[in-house]
Formats: C-alpha cells, structure tokens, sequence
C-alpha cells in the first residue's frame, strides 16, 4: 500500500520467512499486492548457508520472471548464450527440493559434495550454476574447523571489518574449513587496569585465554593510539608462538 502511494507497483515480491511460504499465503499476498499471481511472491525461507539462496530463487523461476520482464531474450548479443533463458533449468533446480528446507537428494549433493565431473543428472543446467551448487552443498559438509581470532579496535561494530570478515570466510572455504571467529579487543591485551577504557583484570585474563585458544590471529587496521599497545602484543605472541600471523594496515 505504502508503494503503490507513491506510484510504485512490484514486479517480484520476497518474503523473508523462517519456514517455506505456504501456497495459500502466497496467493493471499499476491492478490492484496497486485502482482502477476502466487508465481510473484517468492519464499526466501532460512537455509542452512546463504550460498543457497540464489538455488532457492532458481527454482522458483526468478531467472523467468526477470529474462521475460526485461525482454532480455529479444536482445541481439544474447541469443545462443543466455543461460538464464535456457529450457530445463527449472527441471534440474527441483531435484534439490529447495523449497522443502534445501536438503538436497542425498545423490546429488554426494556428487556435488565431492566434486566429480560426471554430472549427467544435471545436463541442461548452466556450468556457471553447476559450479555454484557444487560450492553450497560442499559447504555443508564441512567438518573440521579453523579458528581465527581477530584483535581489533571496533569489535563492537564488527561491520567495520565486513571486508576482512568475508576474505577470511571464502579463504576457509577454500581449504574446506568452518570458520570459527573470535573477537578481541586490543585494548584488553594490555595491563593497564587503572584506565577503563582499556579494560579491567578479568577482561585482561580472558583475552589472553582466547589469543593462546587461536589456530591464527589477524590484526586490522585502526587509527589513534588505544589498543596499539595491544596489537603489538598480539604480534609478539604470535612471533616468539609460531602462530599464524596476518597484519592490515596498522595491525
């Protein structure tokens, strides 16, 4: 309603939901939002890694609606190599059943799990997405960990580390590690008690447990003097530990 005040008509609803959206309500909400039918509202329902969420909106035929919507198949340049336009791209995204929770048919994520290249099964479907699903699926089966801890100056708004947090993420997935995460700030790593700022005894203990728990240490960048002291600890420790070490920037 608050849309269509100002003149704006969606094309594509996403329903951010915790179970799959159930047909009724997607009919119930296609009707009071004015979009072309149930095929409109799409279920963005939780799964088990958000590299499924492109798989999910596969099989709901997202590629159709925006290919069709934006005449792309009318374009010169794209004809003979539009994957998204291809036939049988739906058929092959329904053998995950990803609208019942992503679990994949136990045969089809093995080989997508383990890599091999005789993929018969999923003939018609683009390399592109072949390789995308092989990624999501491998994912899931993850068993070992790594764990990384990152002594930083804003851990309490660790958005300010997105781009260190997403590399350490798609490095671990590169060697088939889960990533286990832990923050520190630099601060704590130093014994001064007396100021505040920097953190008390206690603080102080469990910092040090968590630096010498650490299977590596990364130390970002950071501008000012507090915690400075604290990162150069951290590098310390991991020189005279032989801990993997990686310093950004100031760190």
């Amino acid at each position: 309603r608050d849309l269509r005040s100002v003149g704006l008509s969606p094309t594509v609803i996403f329903c951010r939901c915790r179970e799959v959206l159930e047909e009724s309500t997607k009919s119930k909400i296609a009707s009071f939002c004015h979009v072309d039918g149930p095929d409109c509202v799409l279920s963005v329902h939780d799964v088990s890694n958000v590299y499924h969420v492109p798989l999910l909106l596969l099989e709901q035929n997202l590629h159709r609606i925006l290919a069709e919507k934006l005449q792309l198949g009318s374009i010169e340049g794209l004809k003979g190599r539009l994957d998204l336009a291809m036939n049988g791209l739906e058929e092959k995204a329904t053998m995950w059943n990803l609208c019942e929770g992503s679990m994949a048919n136990e045969k089809v994520m093995q080989a997508l799990a383990s890599g091999e290249k005789d993929l018969d099964t999923l003939a018609g479907m683009s390399r592109s997405m072949i390789d995308w699903a092989r990624m999501a699926f491998k994912l899931d089966r993850f068993e070992k960990s790594v764990k990384i801890l990152i002594v930083g100056k804003y851990t309490g708004l660790q958005d300010s580390y997105l781009s260190v947090i997403k590399s350490l993420k798609h490095a671990s997935m590169a060697v088939e590690r889960k990533l286990d995460l832990i923050w520190v700030e630099a601060a704590h790593l130093e014994n001064d008690f007396e100021n505040e700022e920097m953190g008390g005894e206690k603080e102080y203990k469990e910092a040090w447990e968590k630096m010498k728990s650490a299977d590596g240490v990364v130390v970002p960048g950071g501008f000012g003097t507090r915690g400075f002291l604290g990162k150069v600890c951290a590098a310390k420790f991991c020189r005279e530990n032989s801990v993997p070490y990686l310093g950004i920037c100031l760190g």
